[in-house]
């Protein structure tokens, strides 16, 4: 089990958040920009979980955000990357630890200060660490363990 660096003693407790609800699907297709065909969802990281610092910097949700317009707006390639990589950067302070397995089922590096490993992510699960890391309040379906 993943846990926060030796090094790293965060001043808040961690949200451990199961990851069992990552899924990448294969086979998706578009059609004038939605999906025609969702594919067959595969869980990637049943199982797994992140460890989330339970707050939201602005210089987050400001990524965040452009992320999210960057598919709307249709930005430029260099835009999408400069947005992408900050996205990366602020997601990089927040999510702490992993046990993460790759496609191959080996363990990621651990990706507190490590932006480059959430770049190296599929679209899918980016996306998915972009839905939960935010909202990480407690309730039935995601708790602090």
């Amino acid at each position: 089990m993943a846990q926060a660096p030796e090094t790293t003693r965060p001043k808040l407790p961690l949200v451990r958040i199961p990851s069992d609800g990552c899924t990448v699907s294969l086979g998706r297709t578009l059609k004038d920009g939605k999906i025609d065909n969702p594919g067959i969802p595969y869980k990637v990281h049943a199982g797994e979980h992140i460890e989330v610092l339970p707050t939201l910097a602005m210089s987050e949700f400001i990524a965040l955000m452009r992320v999210r317009e960057c598919g709307i707006g249709g930005a430029s390639v260099d835009e999408m990357e400069a947005n992408l990589n900050r996205l990366c950067l602020e997601l990089s302070r927040r999510i702490i630890a992993w046990d993460w397995t790759d496609m191959m089922g080996q363990p990621y590096p651990q990706p507190y200060g490590h932006p480059e490993v959430l770049a190296q992510l599929t679209t899918d699960e980016l996306v998915y660490l972009m839905d939960v890391a935010p909202t990480t309040e407690s309730g039935d379906d995601r708790k602090n363990v």
